[in-house]
């Protein structure tokens, strides 16, 4: 059975675009990691989306236009427009040397307006992550939108004085994610190994190092 993309009935409602080419939707990430003296708790995710998608969410969700997203605002947002993300891992990947995992459950979802702009922001627990390095990517892999860091500032830190966190963004050409382009909007999907007709992208990884 076909699993529906988040927003893709409201997405294509108001991007006036064919429905055969990828990708639809732009989002900047940055990530804010939360650590507890030398130990890493987790990592705050924050989605910056574009103009359109962003659009929507005002007019569907901002019943009284304020910009502002009040409790109940707030949980119709992420039941409606977030929470099937976790069919797809949240777009997050989490690599140790050749595994590759995603979050099961996020925490603390919440949503505010930057500007124009709806930013999504939301909790991904560590479990007390004692290892001195992280590998962490942000994409989704069927590129039905494409997700870059942002410019300026990509990565935080919070409560980081016990420790000398240090990162740098690579993209890791040892692991490809193969997508079809012209798949309808409906039936996205992603390819562990390359075939004619597929293209391909690299993920830039995160490499955060404490």
């Amino acid at each position: 059975m076909i699993i529906k993309r988040f927003l893709i009935i409201l997405f294509l409602l108001i991007l006036p675009i064919a429905a055969f080419a990828h990708p639809h939707l732009v989002i900047h990430s940055s990530c804010e990691f939360q650590f507890d003296g030398l130990v890493l708790d987790g990592v705050w995710i924050e989605f910056r989306f574009d103009r359109y998608f962003s659009g929507d969410i005002f007019s569907g969700y901002d019943l009284d236009q304020n910009k502002i997203f009040d409790k109940s605002e707030t949980i119709e947002v992420y039941e409606n427009a977030f929470i099937n993300l976790k069919n797809y891992g949240f777009f997050i990947r989490i690599r140790n040397e050749s595994e590759r995992t995603s979050p099961k459950e996020v925490e603390n979802f919440s949503l505010y307006a930057k500007g124009d702009n709806i930013i999504y922001r939301f909790y991904v627990d560590l479990d007390n992550r004692e290892d001195r390095e992280l590998y962490i990517s942000i994409c989704d892999p069927t590129f039905f939108c494409a997700i870059s860091y942002e410019e300026e500032k990509p990565v935080h830190f919070k409560d980081a004085a016990s420790v000398n966190p240090d990162y740098e963004i690579i993209e890791n050409s040892d692991f490809p994610v193969h997508y079809d382009p012209l798949a309808p909007a409906g039936e996205t999907g992603s390819y562990n190994e390359w075939r004619p007709g597929l293209q391909t992208f690299y993920p830039e990884e995160i490499h955060l190092a404490f």
